[in-house]
């Protein structure tokens, strides 16, 4: 089972898939507005992230960031998930 080093959280891949990317991030675009979006508040961090994904990637992504750890369970074809010093964030694309 492939599995990815993580802040407060863990990502788990099928072991019949083969993962040549990252398992916590598929989209280099959707890293960059990670990256560009990320501060030390979570929901200033969030709404960031959200309006800038929208903007730059032309859909509507979900968006969880956090001081603590947290738990989730999503199903998408583009995902990221980033942290820095201070929080986690992962966003993904919702379905159409």
């Amino acid at each position: 089972m492939a599995r990815a080093k993580t802040h407060g959280s863990k990502i788990f891949a099928a072991e019949s898939l083969q993962l040549e990317e990252d398992p916590t991030c598929n989209s280099k675009k959707l890293k960059r507005v990670l990256e560009e979006n990320m501060t030390s508040d979570p929901t200033e961090s969030k709404r960031a992230i959200s309006k800038a994904a929208e903007e730059k990637l032309f859909s509507k992504f979900g968006v969880i960031c956090s001081k603590e750890d947290f738990s989730y369970l999503v199903y998408s074809e583009k995902f990221c998930q980033m942290s820095n010093e201070q929080i986690t964030c992962y966003a993904f694309q919702q379905p159409s």
